[in-house]
Formats: C-alpha cells, structure tokens, sequence
C-alpha cells in the first residue's frame, strides 16, 4: 500500500507538472499569435518620434530652410523683373541732332548749319541693337551663372544639416542603449562579485558601457537646432511616397536645368563675331544752311561709306560653334537622365530598406515579448537563459531602429540630390 501509494503521488505530480507546461506554452502560442496578429493588421513604421524634436537641445536656435529658398526666390523674381525691363528696353535709333559753324579768314566770310541726321550702320541704329543684344546676353549669364551657385548653396545647406540630424540621431540612440546597457552592467558586476557570472561577462557589458558613454559625452557637446514638425511628418511619410517616372522627371530636368539654358545663350556669342556691316556707314541727313549773305540753303542727303574687304570665315565659325554647342547640350541631358535614372533606383532601394528594417523591428519586438513571457514563468526545460537573452534582444531592435532612421535619412538625401538635378519650382513636383 506504501509503494502504490508512492506511486500514485509522483505519478500526479508528473501529470500536474506537464499540464502547467502545456499550459504555459499555450500561453505563449497565444501572446505570439496575438502579437502576430497585431502586426498584420496594423504594421509598425520606424518613425521620428515626437521627442526628438526637443531631445537635448542645446541651444534655441530654430531650424528653418525657408530663408535659402526665399534667397533663391528673391533671385528669380528680381531676375525676371530685370531681364524684361531689358527686353522692354528700346535700342539707341541712330538719330543726332547736327549742328556746326564755319569762317573763311581770307574772304571774311562765315556761316553755319544745323539739322538732323539718321546714322543706320556705324555708331547708329543696327550698331546699338547688337550692342543691346549683347549685353542682355552677358545679363542672362550672370543671373543663370548666381542661381546655380545659390542652388549649390542650399543643397550644401541641406546637406550639413542632415549631418546634424545623424548626430541628433545618433545621441538619441546612444540614450536608448545606455537605458538598456547601464542596469545590465550594474547587475552584472553583483552577479561577479556572487560567483554567479565570469569575469568576461561581466567585462563584455563593461565595455558596451564605456563605448555608449563615451558617445553620448562626445555628442552632447554638439549645438543642436530646433526641429520643426513639417520636416518631421516629411521624414516620416517618405516610403510612402511616389517619386514621378523617368520621363517626367527628364522633361522637367531639361526645362530647368541650368546648364543647359547657360550652353544655349553661350552657343549665340559667336553672332557676336565683327562683320562686314561693322564698318559700313549709312545715314541720312536733313539740314539747313545759312551763309552771311543771309542766304539760306535747305539740304537733304545722303552718306555712304562702304568698307574693302570682309571676314570671310565668320559664318562658317558661327555654324562650327553652334555644331559643338548642340553636341554639348545633347550630353548634359543624356547625363540628366542617367542622373535620373541613377537616383530614382536609389530612392527605390531606400524605400524598400526602410521598410524591411520595419518588418525586422516587429521580428524582434515580438522575439523580446517572448522572452519575457519565458522569463516570467521559468521553464525549467528552455536550453537558453532567457533574462540574458531579453538585454541583447533589446539592443539588437534599438540598432534596427537606428539602421532604419538612418535609412530615412539616406532616403531624405536622395532627394536633395534629385532636387538638385530636377531643379523643380517647389520639392513637391518631385512626386506624384
């Protein structure tokens, strides 16, 4: 009776202990269902959360990129409002106002003349239109040649100030892990001191936590600006938006493009050449004469003087210029293109990381939930520590994190650089 009894209790025991480990991984099926669940019908997105804005501003300094695009909008309009009053702007129309006075010492005779005259070639109407011409072509140049500086100028500002976004970044980061790294490097050194743990242990928490401290040092002696939310939500909308075909964006590249409209006002310069009408002289007169015998003579006349000699080769110069200048253009848009092309495949490539490192975070997250949930009943079966695979798993999602806010970053870079190519009236006319 002792031995059935015996018997009887262990056997209860054993049926009660695999019941509470059915139980509790049914548990856990259920948490990853429900958590698998979860991330199906609602994915996560990797964004900017709200207190990075203000994470630990240095100074009060407010980020703001209007003030470049309003210098680059001032350029334009005074620009426009300059290169039409030149076209309003009526060449000189060759005509002078003539007047002179003579004496003859030997015969004590004097007399004088005033009228008008129109001077068509040398220093007159046709001269003047060239001139004219020529230097709203040179204006054109200086303004074209001032807004592509003031387009590298504020990409090289957007540029440097990505750079402060990835330090911002990065000590946000650095923050996150300390919160993880700190407490695990506390209790590490009582599990040493307990026998519990070995010194390499303990010394690979230790130097996690003198390389995130020492960032968070370095980082926290940089000034840091402002954010403000539009460029925040832009950020965080970026895999979601559509980028307009190749097509589109060439025809609006080569529209805009500056380089191309700076090659076609250079391949008129050679016009500009010295030509046979240079030296040729043609006015018309109309004067009144006056002698001292109040004689009065009305005249009207007519000047020629005709130039031997001319520049023979000056059309076929002009045609030869022109040849290369078309060959040059024909380059730079076949390079927007590629360019295009190039940086559309990136923006593509972006998109994707960005939400494949969001699909990595949800592996994790829901691998940290996990864990929990075995810590917290303690499975004495597991072949794994699960409270010393929690601390590493929490590391291993805030560096996805990392990598995939860092993503968004590239992403915002690409495009800038299509910004700068396309050159785009507004950034928006960039995506459908």
């Amino acid at each position: 009776m002792t031995i059935s009894l015996f018997a009887s209790i262990v056997f209860s025991a054993l049926l009660g202990a695999n019941f509470a480990v059915a139980e509790t991984g049914q548990t856990i099926n259920k948490q990853q269902a429900r958590t698998t669940s979860l991330t199906q019908s609602k994915p996560s997105h990797l964004l900017f959360p709200p207190e990075f804005i203000h994470h630990h501003l240095i100074n009060n300094e407010s980020y703001d990129e209007q003030p470049m695009q309003q210098f680059m909008d001032n350029i334009n309009k005074v620009k426009n409002e300059y290169l039409q009053t030149l076209d309003d702007t009526s060449a000189f129309q060759g005509l002078y106002l003539n007047g002179g006075y003579s004496k003859d010492i030997s015969n004590e005779t004097d007399e004088y003349f005033y009228g008008l005259e129109w001077e068509l070639y040398d220093n007159g109407r046709l001269a003047s239109q060239r001139k004219l011409d020529k230097r709203k072509l040179e204006t054109r140049l200086q303004f074209l040649q001032q807004l592509r500086q003031m387009y590298a100028r504020r990409k090289d500002s957007q540029l440097s100030f990505i750079k402060q976004l990835e330090d911002r970044l990065d000590l946000y980061i650095a923050d996150l892990q300390s919160k993880v790294i700190y407490p695990q490097q506390e209790k590490a050194q009582q599990q040493l001191k307990q026998g519990f743990i070995t010194k390499i242990e303990y010394s690979e928490w230790e130097l996690k936590g003198f390389k995130v401290r020492s960032k968070i040092n370095y980082l926290r002696g940089k000034n840091f600006s402002i954010l403000n939310q539009k460029l925040i939500d832009f950020l965080n909308r970026l895999e979601e938006k559509k980028m307009k075909n190749i097509k589109q964006l060439t025809e609006m590249a080569t529209n805009q493009s500056i380089t191309v409209k700076i090659q076609t006002l250079l391949s008129t310069r050679s016009s500009f050449l010295p030509k046979w009408e240079d030296n040729l002289s043609l006015s018309f007169f109309l004067e009144q004469r006056r002698l001292k015998t109040r004689t009065t003579n009305d005249v009207v006349g007519l000047r020629l003087r005709v130039p031997l000699g001319a520049n023979s080769n000056r059309k076929k110069i002009i045609n030869m210029d022109k040849k290369i200048y078309r060959n040059q253009i024909n380059a730079i848009k076949k390079r927007l293109q590629q360019r295009i092309q190039d940086l559309g495949r990136q923006f593509l490539f972006h998109q994707q990381r960005v939400k494949y490192l969001s699909k990595e975070y949800d592996l994790l997250k829901n691998k940290v939930a996990t864990l929990k949930i075995q810590k917290s009943v303690g499975l004495p079966s597991l072949s794994h520590t699960s409270e010393k695979d929690i601390p590493q798993q929490q590391l291993n999602q805030i560096n996805v994190m990392h990598r995939a806010l860092k993503a968004r970053l590239t992403l915002y870079k690409t495009v800038i650089e299509l910004e700068e190519v396309v050159t785009p009236d507004h950034q928006a006319d960039l995506f459908e």
